[in-house]
Order: C-alpha cells, then sequence, then structure tokens
C-alpha cells in the first residue's frame, strides 16, 4: 500500500458529500465527520446532491435511498451513468433485499442500516477512501 495513502494531508483533504432529507442528520454526520477532519458538505434532496457532485467531485457519497424528488437508487444512477469517481455509501432505514441488491448491482462501497453505528460509518468511510486512491 502507498505509504501517502495514511498520511495526515490525505485525509484531511478528503471530501465526504451527505444526500439525505433529514436535515438533522445531515448535520449531524457533518460534525461527527468533521471532527474526524473530512471535508463535509451536505445536500438535503437529490437533485442538490447532483448538483454538489458537478460543482466538486467528493471521495465518498453517503447517500439516504429514500428522499422525495430523486430517490437514492435514482441519483446512484445518475452517478454511475455520468462516470463520477466516487465511492458511495448507502444509508437506508428499510432494506428490502431487492433494493440491496440493485445497489451492489451499481457498485456501492457499503449498505449501512438506519439508525447508523458512527464507528461502523467511519470504518465504511475509511474503507471508501482507501478503494477509491487504490483503484485511481
Amino acid at each position: 500500500m502507498n505509504d501517502n495513502l495514511m498520511n495526515s494531508e490525505t485525509w484531511r483533504a478528503c471530501r465526504i458529500l451527505v444526500v439525505d432529507d433529514e436535515k438533522e442528520l445531515c448535520e449531524l454526520l457533518r460534525e461527527f465527520l468533521a471532527e474526524r477532519g473530512y471535508e463535509v458538505e451536505t445536500a438535503t434532496d437529490g437533485i442538490s446532491g447532483l448538483e454538489a457532485m458537478e460543482r466538486r467531485i467528493p471521495d465518498v457519497v453517503l447517500l439516504d435511498m429514500r428522499m422525495p424528488g430523486l430517490s437514492g437508487l435514482e441519483v446512484l444512477q445518475q452517478i454511475r451513468a455520468r462516470h463520477l469517481p466516487v465511492q458511495v455509501i448507502i444509508m437506508t432505514a428499510s432494506a428490502t433485499s431487492e433494493l440491496r441488491e440493485q445497489a451492489v448491482a451499481l457498485g456501492v462501497a457499503a449498505y449501512l442500516l438506519k439508525p447508523m453505528n458512527l464507528d461502523e460509518m467511519d470504518r465504511e468511510i475509511i474503507q471508501g477512501i482507501l478503494k477509491k486512491h487504490v483503484l485511481a
């Protein structure tokens, strides 16, 4: 593994986009992730999330599956159609095997159930960042 991937400058430079229609959850995740040194942006719907990705591509997207307007699955499909080099971690309170299979088929890095264990989410983010940098 490249030692440069693990230096503090690399982690500080990592960008996380949280896309969830629950504003309180977005703020909680923003604070939690910022305390860990990530640069965090939030969006409260799928369209705003895609617009944020057009302005600046994040390393990892934390994506809610059930949102008004564009669903998380539709956002994920747009991310893949646009060939954006991001790792996507799904967050959902309603896990169906069909939804999970669709997300996995679209190459999600992880699939987390709400309420989430923040330490588990942090581990998945680190794995997603490592995957992105190793695959780049």
